[in-house]
């Protein structure tokens, strides 16, 4: 499979879950993919098949028909070198979660704010108040 490939599964994650995020938004993903595999000593893979962890996986009926219907080679290079680049980026600032701004997950206010990325709110589990006056990441309505 060579290096290319070492991380297929985080790839995949990548374009599933934010492809249409472009560039910035899949880098953003991949940080939160190597910060929770950092934090929970997980490989890339377990931090994303983790059940009810990345919704993308959350069926993999869903996820088998949207890989077959978009998952091309250009999409696939392009999430590609958007996670062999998240590993020396740092857009989200440590974030081990996210959410679409459109949504509340029940974690939402429980865990600090520290960045939006396109169409994802970034969340880190911290007691340190945060760099961001709160009311400045308007997370969800």
């Amino acid at each position: 499979s060579g290096m290319a490939y070492a991380s297929q599964v985080a790839v995949e994650t990548l374009a599933m879950e934010a492809s249409g995020e472009g560039k910035a938004g899949m880098i953003a993903v991949g940080e939160v993919i190597r910060n929770r595999s950092r934090i929970e000593r997980r490989t890339f893979e377990e931090v994303c098949m983790r059940p009810y962890q990345f919704s993308c996986w959350n069926s993999l009926e869903w996820a088998k028909e949207w890989k077959k219907r978009h998952l091309n080679q250009e999409v696939f290079n392009k999430a590609n070198k958007s996670w062999i680049e998240s590993g020396h980026t740092s857009m989200v600032n440590g974030a081990t979660h996210y959410h679409t701004l459109n949504t509340k997950p029940y974690w939402h206010n429980k865990l600090l704010k520290v960045g939006v990325v396109g169409n994802h709110c970034f969340h880190v589990e911290s007691k340190k108040p945060s760099r961001y006056p709160s009311d400045s990441i308007l997370c969800a309505a």
